[in-house]
């Protein structure tokens, strides 16, 4: 009785991991792939694209916005009417 329960057990986590294997065999493959070597239609969209240069893509950083240091006047005129009832 206990041999059959841990042959099944064995059975259970064999069929489980075959599973999962089954499941992730194409992951490491799409992770690695290099972008260039993965078709000549990719390849061209990626050397068009503007963010693509010297082989890597590169972010562009944002640009600094600028803070209002007093709001402006109307602003301030609106939230002390209070028109609208909620």
């Amino acid at each position: 009785m206990a041999g059959m329960r841990t042959a099944r057990r064995i059975l259970a986590g064999g069929v489980a991991l075959a599973a999962a294997g089954w499941a992730l065999r194409d992951v490491p493959a799409e992770l690695g792939v290099r972008p260039l070597n993965s078709g000549p239609d990719r390849a061209a969209r990626i050397r068009r694209s503007r963010q693509f240069a010297n082989g890597a893509f590169v972010n562009p950083m944002a640009e600094p916005t600028a803070m209002l240091t007093t709001p402006p006047v109307g602003l301030l005129g609106e939230l002390a009417k209070d028109r609208e009832q909620r």
